[in-house]
């Protein structure tokens, strides 16, 4: 199997970026899904008052900090199936090969 941290999309808590650390696999929008379901604010309608535009709910972070929960100690991890569909592997070796060849021309 290939290495966890290539296969593996996480959140944490980062003491040295005082801040939830992202880390995805090679395919941004999963980061991205990860990102928004937690903590872009989320958007419902104004049934009742009428605003076209709707209404802003805080995101779920901030929903668990004002709850009274520590968002330090924050985990979330999930990896790819092993048998995961043969485009999405080929795309991420792609991706991981790339961003090689980018680190190895930096001067």
């Amino acid at each position: 199997m290939a290495d966890t941290k290539e296969t593996t999309l996480s959140v944490r808590w980062s003491k040295r970026e005082g801040d939830l650390l992202f880390s995805h696999p090679a395919y941004a929008a999963d980061g991205h899904l990860l990102y928004g379901t937690l903590c872009a604010d989320r958007w419902r309608p104004d049934w009742d008052g009428g605003d076209v535009r709707g209404l802003r709910d805080p995101s779920f972070v901030k929903e668990l900090e004002a709850r009274g929960y520590d968002i330090t100690t924050l985990r979330f991890s999930v990896r790819y199936r092993h048998d995961a569909p043969a485009m999405l592997r080929r795309f991420r070796r792609k991706a991981r090969e790339w961003f090689k060849k980018q680190e190895q021309s930096k001067p």
